[in-house]
């Protein structure tokens, strides 16, 4: 696999954790190149770490080294160390020697009695926060947890935005950072370990040489943290620059290492270093130490912060409710951690001083040592960074918020926990919503909907508006008229619209702070005149609604469900009514809504069709015929019956050319009734009128010889009407062969039939005749014996 298609997979993964979506599959650190067996990392200790030295500011009335000096040696007297100024560090602090880890708190407290000393803080040791690395199992993602960053992608992706990742460096050229980073600095100079004595220009996360230890002998742990972290803020803010800031590797990171990494991050010069070309208007430290926030800490931040830049700092991963900082300052979004359920993470500390919750187990992003390895990590530090992308999107959205606006627009739109999380912030910080609070200046304070959209002039109706930090309404106007205010939460206000001239009006939610806006339409009320057509077959149609109160998004209801508008306007509507299932009639009930305002309900009918037929025929061959039939809905019919039997379809037909209906009406049956009663039945089961057509039957008369024939029989000779009809010829109830029995003459007006030899006791033969259609009664013929003459 080639490294781009690899980390087309790796980066969707962590773009869908970013978002909240479980990526598929589980990555493991040796299956993504991250080196085999490094060993996970134990949970930072608890107790405070300190360097020895002290953080020293004077006040501006101390302006030479002289001076400096002159305190610092009055409180050494006091001291069991020797203490002597290191040297003049960024922002107007004093660096202070001489005192031992165990000493420096004492000697701290010494200085600050000293005359014209503004603060004076030992100086912190801060740690990594991330309690292990490279764990198996699930990915980061459930819908419950995620940050969603992919659903504020559509509107910003972090572009125009730097973010500084103060932390262990950058693996150089990393597939998931290369295309987002920019220079960076190593300020690093205490425990460095990366093969360059002090600070350099080279912000890459090392490789531990080879039997390295940290100054307290132990071995400096290899996690790639830094790599990590800034992969997670790439995956949040795609768009945003980032600026690698290295303060320190994995045995700890001095505080003027890090209090030089945020000045200069900020764009504020920082003596020995280059000009910052890429200031940060974000930046995200996942580290920290524990206690409170410190004097020199706050100090600096503050300097940040006066440059326009947004802070965001882990809450730290000893599941406790103590400090930790930077994260405790003053104007740091401090972030705790959440599992994919959106409960509190085992390890995540908690407490007042948290504001928000992000993803923080199994985090799949970038690492080293090659520059396609990737790998999950899990802590506090993988939070933070899900924050300061969301950050980077908001000041991308927005760039004239200042940083406690993009603070609030993060805090007040927190999606709530998806478990426990007892003082783990206001809730799981979400992306989408974020922008929607930055739109009224990240405040808190916005009305994301309206309902109903509009209301009657006359006033009266119920409207609910629902946003982020409603609690705080104190009134709502709609134009120039004062709401009456029913209730209010952090969510939703409910009013009472006042009356109102007809059309938009703008809403108005004050708060002691600031107005949020929308908007509600005073409208006539929706009124239904009439139909057209007047009623509908149950197939439903097109059908034209006429009234008052429409608008071109008028939406129509038959019976509470929804139709097809298919165009609108002031005045009509016309629709496509649903079929009904009725087989005689129904009455549905229609509702216009425009304007967010109803109509009172109308009654439309559907109603089925009765159609008519009619045809000039009148009479019928006794052969069949085709009949055409005239009549209103002949399209709705669905079977024609002759005399009660039912045609087959290819039988019958609708003609819609000229909306007709022709029926083969079939022969006429023998010895059947000579009338065609003919009736159609529609597809819902309702019949026609019925139409009697009668056949014309040719009237087939015959007449008896008057001569009387011997018994030895002969030819018997009928007259009579019609005999060409004649199809069987029965004497005494054989029937004859014709041709030789029987035959008819060509002028069809006599009938010779051959009379077989007869006893002579028989007075008469009966011959019966039958034509296609009817069986004529038996003819007699006369037998008698010849009279002999004496």
């Amino acid at each position: 696999m080639s490294r781009t298609t690899r980390w087309i997979g790796v980066a969707a993964a962590a773009a869908l954790t970013a978002a909240g979506l479980a990526p598929i599959g589980s990555y493991g650190a040796s299956a993504l190149g991250a080196p085999a067996g490094v060993p996970a990392a134990a949970a930072p200790t608890a107790k405070a770490q300190l360097t020895g030295r002290v953080m020293v500011k004077f006040s501006p009335k101390v302006t030479t080294p002289a001076a400096r000096a002159q305190r610092i040696a009055v409180a050494d007297a006091s001291v069991d160390a020797d203490l002597e100024v290191a040297g003049q560090a960024s922002a107007g602090v004093t660096i202070v020697e001489g005192a031992s880890p165990a000493e420096a708190a004492f000697a701290a407290a010494v200085i600050r009695k000293q005359a014209d000393v503004a603060y004076a803080s030992p100086e912190r040791l801060y740690q990594i926060t991330a309690p292990a690395e490279y764990l198996g199992g699930t990915n980061m993602g459930s819908t419950g947890s995620g940050v969603d960053a992919a659903g504020a992608h559509s509107k910003t992706t972090g572009t125009g935005v730097t973010v500084a990742v103060l932390d262990t460096g950058q693996v150089a050229n990393h597939e998931a950072l290369a295309s987002q980073t920019a220079a960076g600095y190593d300020f690093a100079s205490v425990n460095d370990h990366d093969g360059t004595a002090g600070r350099d220009a080279d912000p890459a996360e090392p490789v531990m040489e080879s039997g390295a230890t940290c100054d307290n002998g132990k071995t400096p742990r290899q996690s790639w943290h830094g790599t990590h972290v800034a992969g997670s803020v790439a995956a949040v803010a795609p768009g945003a620059k980032i600026v690698p800031v290295r303060v320190g590797g994995h045995c700890g990171i001095g505080g003027q290492d890090l209090m030089d990494g945020i000045l200069w991050a900020s764009g504020i010069s920082v003596a020995g270093a280059p000009t910052n070309a890429n200031p940060a208007q974000v930046i995200n430290m996942s580290l920290g130490h524990v206690g409170g926030c410190d004097p020199y800490e706050q100090d600096i931040i503050n300097q940040a912060r006066s440059r326009n830049v947004a802070i965001v700092a882990a809450a730290g991963n000893d599941n406790s409710s103590a400090l930790h900082s930077p994260g405790a300052c003053n104007g740091v979004i401090n972030v705790a951690a959440v599992t994919p359920t959106g409960a509190k993470a085992s390890f995540s500390n908690y407490g007042s001083k948290v504001d928000v919750s992000a993803p923080g187990t199994n985090i799949v992003s970038a690492v080293g040592p090659s520059t396609s390895s990737f790998a999950p990590m899990q802590g506090t530090s993988m939070a933070a960074p899900h924050v300061a992308g969301i950050a980077a999107l908001v000041r991308a959205a927005y760039p004239a918020l200042t940083p406690d606006q993009v603070e609030s627009s993060i805090i007040s739109s927190a999606k709530p926990f998806g478990g426990p999380c007892t003082g783990c912030g206001s809730g799981v910080a979400n992306a989408p919503a974020s922008l929607t609070a930055a739109e009224n200046g990240g405040n808190g304070t916005v009305v994301s909907s309206i309902s109903p959209l509009a209301g009657k002039t006359s006033g009266g109706d119920t409207v609910t508006l629902t946003g982020l930090g409603l609690d705080k309404t104190t009134e709502v106007w709609f134009g120039s008229a004062k709401a009456k205010m029913s209730s209010r939460s952090a969510t939703s206000v409910v009013v009472k619209a006042p009356k109102g001239p007809a059309g938009a009006a703008a809403v108005r939610i004050v708060t002691p702070t600031t107005t949020a806006t929308s908007s509600y339409i005073y409208a006539v009320v929706p009124a239904v005149k009439k139909y057209a057509p007047k009623t509908l077959s149950p197939d439903g149609g097109e059908l034209t609604i006429t009234g008052v109160g429409f608008n071109a998004d008028a939406k129509v209801t038959f019976n509470g469900t929804a139709v097809t508008v298919k165009s609108a306007s002031d005045t009509a509507i016309v629709v496509t009514a649903p079929a009904n299932t009725t087989t005689t009639k129904a009455t549905v009930s229609v509702v216009v809504t425009a304007n967010e305002l109803p109509s009172k309900a109308s009654k439309f009918t559907y109603a089925v069709p009765k159609p008519k037929l009619k045809t000039t025929v009148k009479t019928l061959d006794p052969a069949g015929a085709d009949v055409s039939f005239t009549g209103n809905d002949l399209d709705k019919i669905a079977k024609v019956s002759v005399n009660g039997t039912e045609l087959a379809a290819d039988k019958w037909a609708y003609i819609g050319a000229d909306k007709s209906l022709t029926v083969k009406v079939p022969t006429l049956a023998f010895k059947a009734k000579p009338v065609a009663q003919i009736v159609a039945t529609t597809k819902w089961g309702a019949p026609t009128n019925r139409i009697s057509l009668k056949y014309l039957v040719p009237k087939t008369a015959l007449k008896a010889p008057k001569a009387a024939l011997t018994p030895e029989g002969g030819d018997a000779v009928f007259t009579g009407t019609n005999l060409d009809q004649i199809t069987v010829v029965k004497v005494g109830g054989t029937e004859l062969v014709k041709g030789t029995g029987w035959t008819v003459s060509d002028g069809k007006d006599s009938l010779t039939v051959k009379i077989p030899a007869q006893s002579t006791t028989t007075k008469a033969v009966p011959v019966q005749v039958v034509t296609p259609y009817i069986e004529l009664k038996p003819v007699n013929v006369k037998i008698a014996v010849p009279k002999v003459k004496r």
